[in-house]
């Protein structure tokens, strides 16, 4: 009997050997799914948010086979904690009517990805910037822009307008999207994308321009670049004007159509204190890019980023975390802010990415992992366009991630197998021939002209000119940007005066928690040591203003930071 494979881009993407669904005669077999959001592939947050997500993925593929859940005759339910099935039974209760399905419930010791992305160590991509900065690794701001989102339920994102147009390609094979507005830093990228399942292309905001190898490259209405699945590893190069943290408006920007603007102002019903907390927070600066700033440090320095979701009863998620939990991850985070800007009258999209990743000085580039996902605002702002904003504190969470030195050295030397032996490019091929061949030339030139004398006659001049090859491959692969050590690279002068201060308040014992935001931790210290209470807040303010207000500060003052920083350490006697 024949079989047909279901396949719908509104499920995940299989992620192994296995169908979405398989149907036989009149009968459909559907695969089991798991809690990730077909946009992304990323695992949602949250026991509810996965319920809702798994029932929705069931659903999407039901109706690609030309059924519906109501044709389901047999569910089976595997939980890794039987206590959530209350919690199940009431959620299935508004995807399933009368007369129910069969059922089994079954609990497990694990399930696949059981752990949450934030978790997830596995490689999603390197980054190579080929053209510089001296030190990439001083771009503290950078992100991988993936997908954005328009209309909220209440509780999840999805896109309105999934119409794309295809974009086309200069002679040279690039496809541009944007012109620079000469607002900010041009970066070339070098990525390597791992094969995901999906047909995202990630860069750095504001992408200007794209080249792929081969096939067609999409653009949606959200300013979301595709390209069709890759069935192994993706290289491409991406062309982005990088933001400055407080740039100064560009004056002639397209306005928003109405359309536009009654999509980025869409909200659902909302509790009267979300409007009444916007407005309080934003009293002092109602102007759009003030009031955008205030909101978003005032998320990032009053709510705690953490991973452990628990959501009270009864009580909406946004609301919960605002006003009652007050911690959650990114999601929570970039989900407020655009609400509370939408309130206010501030259009405003949510973006899903990456942030930078982990810079590995043995090759060169960035190394972004499934943990590194990340969410976050643009808002569209009057004289400046579409903004990013960052409400997440997850700085701190982040800092206990890094990879040994054995994991970066040996990645490092895979990324290079993979860029110079198996992804060797008949471009590279040629550059480097005619690399050896200019210079072997100019030997030979030399050699012939008198010029150049060699220790042991021809054979001396064989091992010279056998040298000389080497080194001109050797230089061109140096040219190429392969790293033979780490390379130097400088963070923020204030990022190393608030770690020395950490460091010195560490000695007496006092250290930052896991999630707790700089602003609380300096709340802690002045408590427990009220003598060093001016110098921790002054500190704690300049960081906060240079990390995410993109604030500058005078090289003396750095210094007296420092000095200042210095003294937190002294014993309390």
């Amino acid at each position: 009997m024949a079989k047909q494979i279901i396949q719908t881009t509104s499920a995940p993407q299989a992620i192994g050997t296995y169908s979405q669904a398989v149907k036989v005669g009149d009968t459909v077999y559907l695969s089991g799914q798991i809690g990730l959001n077909p946009a992304t592939m990323q695992m949602v947050e949250g026991i509810e948010a996965e319920v809702h997500r798994i029932f929705k993925n069931l659903q999407a593929v039901a109706e690609a086979s030309g059924g519906s859940l109501a044709d389901v005759v047999k569910l089976n339910i595997f939980l890794t904690d039987l206590a959530h099935f209350a919690l199940v039974n009431t959620i299935m209760a508004e995807y399933f009517k009368q007369p129910y399905p069969a059922r089994a419930a079954v609990g497990v010791a694990s399930l696949p990805r059981g752990a949450t992305m934030q978790t997830d160590a596995s490689v999603v991509m390197r980054v190579e910037l080929p053209g510089g900065p001296a030190e990439p690794e001083g771009l503290e701001s950078l992100r991988w822009r993936g997908v954005a989102f328009d209309h909220f339920s209440g509780r999840e994102w999805s896109v309105t307008n999934a119409e794309r147009r295809m974009l086309p390609r200069n002679p040279g094979g690039q496809i541009r999207l944007a012109r620079p507005r000469g607002t900010g830093y041009l970066i070339t990228q070098e990525i390597y994308l791992e094969p995901l399942g999906i047909e995202v292309l990630f860069a750095a905001p504001r992408l200007l321009a794209v080249t792929v190898s081969s096939g067609p490259v999409w653009v949606d209405a959200l300013d979301g670049v595709t390209s069709p699945v890759p069935q192994a590893r993706l290289r491409y190069r991406a062309l982005s004007e990088l933001e400055l943290p407080a740039r100064r408006p560009i004056g002639a920007v397209r306005p928003l159509s109405d359309e536009e603007r009654a999509r980025y102002l869409q909200l659902p019903l909302l509790s009267p204190r979300v409007r009444a907390l916007a407005r309080e927070v934003t009293r002092p600066s109602p102007e759009p890019w003030p009031a955008a700033l205030r909101l978003t440090q005032y998320l990032q320095t009053t709510l705690r980023y953490s991973l452990e979701l628990q959501r009270t009863p009864g009580v909406d998620p946004l609301e919960d975390f605002l006003f009652v939990s007050r911690s959650g991850n990114c999601e929570y985070f970039a989900t407020s802010l655009a609400v509370l800007l939408r309130t206010l009258d501030i259009p405003a999209r949510v973006v899903n990415g990456f942030q930078r990743g982990e810079w590995n000085p043995y090759g060169g580039y960035f190394t972004v992992r499934q943990w590194d996902a990340h969410s976050w605002v643009e808002a569209w702002i009057p004289g400046r366009g579409w903004v990013t904003l960052d409400p997440s504190p997850r700085a701190g969470f982040d800092s206990a991630r890094a990879s040994s030195t054995n994991f970066q050295y040996l990645d490092a030397l895979r990324m290079r197998w993979h860029r110079y032996v198996v992804n060797w490019s008949l471009g590279d091929q040629l550059r480097a021939s005619l690399t050896v061949r200019q210079q072997a030339l100019a030997w030979r030139r030399a050699f012939f002209a008198g010029g150049l004398s060699f220790p042991g006659g021809k054979r001396g001049a064989a091992i010279a000119v056998g040298a000389v090859l080497g080194l001109a491959a050797a230089l061109f692969l140096w040219r190429r940007g392969v790293a033979l050590a780490p390379l130097p690279v400088r963070r923020p002068a204030t990022v190393w005066v608030y770690e020395r201060m950490l460091r010195r308040l560490a000695r007496l014992g006092l250290r930052p928690g896991r999630g707790e935001t700089a602003r609380e931790f300096c709340l802690r210290v002045a408590a427990d040591l009220p003598e060093v209470r001016a110098t921790v807040e002054e500190i704690t303010r300049v960081y906060e203003a240079v990390r995410f207000g993109g604030a500058a500060v005078a090289a003396d003052e750095l210094a007296r930071l420092g000095r200042l920083a210095a003294t937190c350490g002294v014993p309390r006697g």
